[in-house]
Formats: C-alpha cells, structure tokens, sequence
C-alpha cells in the first residue's frame, strides 16, 4: 500500500466520493487492532495512492472501546468531473482488502482473491470498453516504415517504433496526430541516437478506451509513465509535441531517477492563450465525431499538395468512434487554474524547474510564447521555418536543434 500525506490544497481541489462504510468493525477486533497497528492511529483518515493513481482514504472512528470500531473508504476525484472507470476503482478496493487479509491474523488473502473472483469483480476493462487500432489503411506511409511493436499497459496496447541505437530519446506526438508525425525526425536522430516513437493510447496504432473517463490526464500520465518504465531504458529524453506536453512533464516530475532530460515542442500549458488551439478545442467540443475529420486534417497544417501526408493523418479514423480520444485530448487542457488538473500540472512544472535536469522549449516563428507556468529553469530557442507543428513544418532545423542540445547538455 502507497501510503501518501496529500498536500491540503490537493485536498481542496478534490471531491470525497464514500465508497465502503463498516460500522461494526470491532466485531472482528483482530482486524481492527492490526489497522491501528499498521496506520499507526485509532481514530482519522489516512491516505493511499492506488496503483491507477487515484487517492484513497481510510477513516477509523473509536467510538469508546479503546480501538477502532468504524471504518469508511473514501475516494478523491477531480471537482466536476465525473469518477473514474469502475473497474479502476473495483480493482483498487480488491487490493486493499488483499492488504487487511495480509495484515490480519485469521485472514487469508488467497480466500478474499476467491470470494471476488466467484462474485466477479471486474478488475479489467469490460467488453467493449476497448476500441482497437483498424487493420488496414497502413500501406503507404511513405517514409515511416519502422516495424511497429507493442506494450501492454493496464490492457492497453500501446504500439511504437524504434530506430538507432544509444542514448534513447522518446519522441510524443502531439493532438491530432499519431506517430507518423515524427517520421522525419526519426529517420534524422537514429543515426546518433536511439528513438523510441509511441502512438499515446487513443491514437495511431494503439488501442482506444472508449468512455470519456477513461481518457483523462491522470490515465494520459500513468499510462506513459508504466510504458516508460517497460522499456527499460535509463536516463532517457522526453521529447513532446503541443498537447504531449502535459503527461511528458508529469512523468517527468514523476521519474526523477529515469528520465534525464525534457524539451517540449510548441507546448500547450494551462492558461493557453493560443487562438489558433482554443478555436479548434472550441469545435472539438461542438462538432460531431463523424464530422470533424476534416476538422482534425486542418488543425495539423498540411501543405495542400501532401496526399500522402493526408492519407496517413486519416488512416488511424475509419469511424466516427475512432475520433473519440483525439477530439477529448484539446479539452483535457486546463484553461483556469481551478480547471481539473491544472494544480497537478503546476506542481509538476515547479517540481522539473527546480532540478537540475536539462529543460528545454523549442518554439516556431510563429508562436513567441508558450503561455504562464514555464519558470526560468527552460532554455528557449525559435525554429526558423516552423510553426505550431514543428515535427511536420521545420524538421530539418528541430532535428539539429535537438542533436545540438542533446550533445552538450
């Protein structure tokens, strides 16, 4: 169990959901003497992060019999928005009742793990909560022709590319996009480097959740941050386009011993101001799925003569659901400071500028800022040639931006 003591203003910012309510737990007092041993209290709430990163907390009441006699399990969501999917919570309550079994005498977890797998208690996506990548469509991807292979996370398939061998460097693609967006710079940095390029799950090749509480940025974040960790790879560079930005520096905040470097590419932060991402956020919101490829196509800046480029962006959408993820990810962007997440992420970004790692922020010609909440720990530097999407606009002069950065820092 991850015990935690979460900060008052974490606290504030999070709604309490109650979840298990035991109000005659001094009828088992073994039970209750082993969570005053192992808390370390009789009385008040302690806190635990589960292993899907949700916090939990155990609240013992002493109602005069010298040891805890009540007990209720709380979960804390995000304000306004709605619980987690219920398998996450179901597979997190399971694990604290196979930690009670394990820390009480008389208890035996192997009998907990039987009793919810005769009840059926779901620990994994239910059928049909999961969306997987189509099968055809990629033919004629021009240049990006990497073998693809797959991780999975939490049932997730996530599928990446890998090219060159030493220091790795993951490259994330940003909304709207998939892996192919770095095709160029992947065939550019092998040669010195070893690339990691994933498509995020919801994206490309990878595969989709489907509810809209499952695309979060807390599963965005753990979800690369568990595929970080299943590469294997030490002090490995973090490399994200626009929206990637936002789990590429929570799990940079996260693994402080793993990844050794960041630089962020035309980021979108809390607080953006950009009006070109706010209009398409706009129509993300409003437009049908089964209408907003065309929508998606625009928001990527593609010269009009690039079919191929065109085809590639829209292989990864044969349907409407299909859409799903990449039309949420702008929306996931907090705009205010009391939005879900922003507190998250400012942490985040003040955790990154307070060490020592190398912090760099590229930006095209025509984006002068990336918006508050960067401190002055980043390096900045201007793409000459580039835009919003430097992987596609400028990848010749990113590319040696990158090398150059990556060689003296």
């Amino acid at each position: 169990m991850n015990f935690c003591f979460p900060a008052p203003v974490e606290l504030s910012e999070l709604r309490r959901d109650p979840l298990l309510w035991e109000q005659e737990l001094d009828a088992r007092p073994e039970l209750a003497k082993a969570l005053e041993q192992a808390l370390s209290r009789r009385s008040g709430e302690s806190y635990w992060r589960s292993a899907h990163d949700h916090l939990y907390g155990l609240e013992l009441a002493d109602l005069g019999q010298g040891r805890p006699s009540m007990a209720r399990v709380f979960g804390y969501w995000d304000r306004y928005e709605p619980r987690p999917p219920e398998h996450e919570i179901d597979a997190d309550l399971f694990a604290f009742c196979v930690w009670m079994a394990e820390i009480a005498p008389g208890m035996d977890p192997a009998d907990v793990r039987t009793v919810a797998e005769r009840a059926g208690v779901p620990t994994g996506w239910p059928q049909g909560a999961i969306l997987q990548a189509p099968l055809a469509g990629w033919e004629g991807l021009g240049d990006f022709h990497a073998t693809p292979r797959h991780t999975v996370i939490e049932g997730l398939r996530i599928v990446w590319v890998e090219q060159g061998t030493g220091e790795t460097v993951i490259l994330l693609h940003g909304d709207a996009a998939w892996g192919y967006q770095h095709r160029h710079l992947l065939r550019l940095l092998a040669p010195r480097f070893n690339v990691v390029v994933p498509d995020l799950p919801g994206f490309g090749r990878s595969d989709r959740p489907i509810a809209a509480n499952a695309f979060t940025l807390r599963s965005l974040g753990r979800w690369l941050r568990k595929f970080v960790l299943a590469l294997g790879r030490h002090k490995v560079t973090l490399v994200a386009q626009d929206l990637a930005a936002l789990p590429a520096v929570r799990v940079a905040a996260q693994l402080p011993g793993q990844v050794a470097r960041v630089a962020l590419l035309s980021p979108l932060l809390p607080g953006c101001t950009d009006r070109q991402f706010l209009q398409w956020r706009r129509a993300a919101q409003r437009t049908p799925p089964h209408q907003a490829l065309p929508l998606l196509l625009d928001r990527l800046g593609l010269p009009a003569q690039d079919f191929i480029g065109a085809a590639a962006y829209r292989a990864p959408f044969p349907t409407a659901d299909h859409l799903r993820c990449a039309l949420r990810f702008p929306t996931l962007l907090p705009l205010r400071q009391d939005a879900p997440g922003a507190a998250h992420q400012q942490h985040a970004l003040e955790a990154l500028s307070e060490r020592s790692l190398p912090l760099l922020l590229l930006l095209g010609q025509e984006q002068p800022t990336a918006g508050p909440g960067l401190g002055s720990a980043w390096a900045t530097q201007s793409v000459q040639g580039g835009g919003g999407n430097l992987a596609e606009q400028a990848p010749q002069a990113l590319a040696s931006a990158l090398t150059s950065w990556l060689s003296h820092s």
